[in-house]
């Protein structure tokens, strides 16, 4: 049955299963979930199913539903594959994660921005910064245009492989696209800074982000004080928690300690 198919049924036509149990148990329970899931199942009931073992981190059980999924009947849609491949993602199996892209791709259905923005999510959160630009290379490269997930994900990775040059590069490209950062992509970049010791480029982030009439918050911050430290910047350190009690943003004993931190290089 196709997915476009679903449309004019209802939710007892489109599973066996009772799609709703389902739903009702995936958040916490991704066992009960798997259990309800039979061999006569639609694809939304694996989907479903897929998605639970992603939340619970339970990737392996993920990838075997999507196995299941592979040698039955079915056919697997744009959401089973995100959902096993954010489901890799979670628990920092990213070279799974891409393994799972390069198979739909090999089944002739087209990854879309979700998709691509899944594959990107994995190698930021395994540090795996050269495959997530390859991957935000190649949503570019399919004619499609990648959103502030796939950027903000891709300058997060780049934040943790100590390549701050290409987050605020990353920045700039958004900005020239006219796709507007939102604040989870202004904390990345800020965070790339603070990794690679760029205190001046964090507190002109910061700056940006006030000037846009974005309100910075604690994330935004840390990453600025933490720079800071790592520079012996402490008027520049002291100076930002002032600005964040003035903002009414709590600061942390991190922040605090990073602060002291500075004052004593």
């Amino acid at each position: 049955m196709s997915r476009g198919s679903y449309q004019g049924q209802s939710l007892a036509q489109q599973s066996t299963v009772g799609i709703g149990s389902i739903r009702g148990e995936a958040a916490d329970n991704w066992q009960r979930a798997l259990g309800l899931v039979r061999h006569d199942a639609e694809i939304i009931a694996y989907n479903t199913a897929i998605s639970s073992c992603g939340k619970s981190r339970q990737w392996q059980q993920a990838l075997g539903l999507l196995a299941t999924v592979l040698k039955g009947d079915l056919v697997p849609d744009v959401v089973t594959w995100s959902a096993g491949i954010n489901a890799c993602g979670k628990d920092g199996q990213w070279q799974h994660a891409l393994d799972r892209q390069n198979v739909m791709s090999s089944q002739s259905l087209a990854p879309n921005v979700i998709v691509y923005s899944a594959g990107i999510g994995a190698c930021q959160k395994s540090e795996a910064w050269q495959h997530a630009l390859g991957l935000l290379d190649c949503i570019m490269d399919d004619v499609l245009v990648p959103d502030v997930i796939s950027y903000s994900s891709a300058l997060s990775a780049c934040g943790k492989g100590n390549r701050w040059q290409l987050a605020v590069a990353l920045l700039a490209r958004m900005l020239s696209c006219e796709l507007q950062p939102n604040l989870v992509t202004f904390n990345a970049a800020c965070s790339a800074c603070a990794v690679g010791e760029q205190w001046q480029q964090a507190i002109g982030l910061l700056e940006e982000l006030l000037s846009n009439n974005f309100l910075p918050n604690a994330i935004t911050f840390s990453a600025a004080i933490s720079a800071c430290e790592k520079c012996g910047q402490w008027q520049a350190a002291l100076a930002l928690v002032s600005v964040m009690r003035s903002n009414a943003v709590v600061a942390s004993i991190n922040d605090y300690n990073d602060a002291i931190s500075a004052c004593a290089k």
